[in-house]
């Protein structure tokens, strides 16, 4: 019994050195920075200790249960202004126009100085986002030529 007792013993402390070892074996960018090296600068990094957990996770979030993940995509742009006593308030208006009659489709709007921007939905594909730009023209006929396919982060969901 006591034999049993120590190999375990032993097990367990090799297999919790062997895991420090990995975990060491792979420096972060922060820990690669902050090395002293005869020769260079020191950097010193001030940050909050949470921020070092989430180096090299993947970028995701929750939204009404939903987990996703941000990938490349494609989206409706409705509008795109740069008047500024006009364009917040047409891409507000706009926008809740579509959640009226297209309450399934999420909707985004942006501002990149000097650009307020109404865009929506989030399509893995051109023609998903082709199949909705087309309902949406047959809708608003007057919104014509400013609604178009563009190349975008979307959210998938999982």
């Amino acid at each position: 019994m006591r034999k049993i007792v120590f190999l375990l013993f032993i097990v367990m402390q090799v297999s919790a050195f062997a895991l420090k070892m990995q975990n060491d074996s792979v420096p972060t960018i922060i820990q690669s920075l902050e090395e002293d090296e005869i020769g260079k600068g020191k950097v010193k990094i001030y940050q909050d200790s949470r921020i070092l957990n989430l180096i090299g996770k993947k970028k995701t979030g929750t939204i009404a249960r939903s987990s996703f993940t941000v990938g490349k995509g494609f989206r409706v742009q409705i509008y795109s202004g740069n008047n500024q006593n006009v364009s917040k308030r047409e891409a507000f208006q706009r926008e809740a126009t579509i959640k009226r009659d297209f309450s399934d489709i999420e909707t985004y709007i942006t501002f990149k100085s000097p650009f307020w921007r109404l865009r929506v939905g989030n399509f893995r594909s051109y023609e998903e986002a082709y199949e909705t730009m087309r309902k949406i023209k047959e809708a608003y006929p007057h919104f014509g030529k400013e609604t178009y396919i563009v190349k975008d982060d979307i959210k998938i969901y999982h």
